[in-house]
């Protein structure tokens, strides 16, 4: 896993083994909703910056992160 901060973004990546889902919404449940927790927690954190998740599939390798709001 991975922790990337900058003044303008901090990014979170957890990388999983296994074969990778086509699609974000693919990916378990779970794993997004692990994601979403991090995301939460490092808001708290870095009050001010944009704060990013991702899940990594090593095996592919494959990078998925769920579709920014406008």
């Amino acid at each position: 896993d991975r922790l990337v901060v900058t003044n303008d973004e901090v990014t979170v990546i957890d990388f999983k083994t296994g074969a990778p889902p086509a699609s974000w919404q693919d990916a378990p449940v779970g794993y997004r909703d692990q994601i979403a927790d991090y995301v939460a927690l490092l808001a708290n954190t870095y009050p001010g910056p944009t704060i990013r998740g991702m899940l990594f599939y090593i095996e592919g390798p494959v990078l998925l992160e769920p579709e920014r709001e406008s």
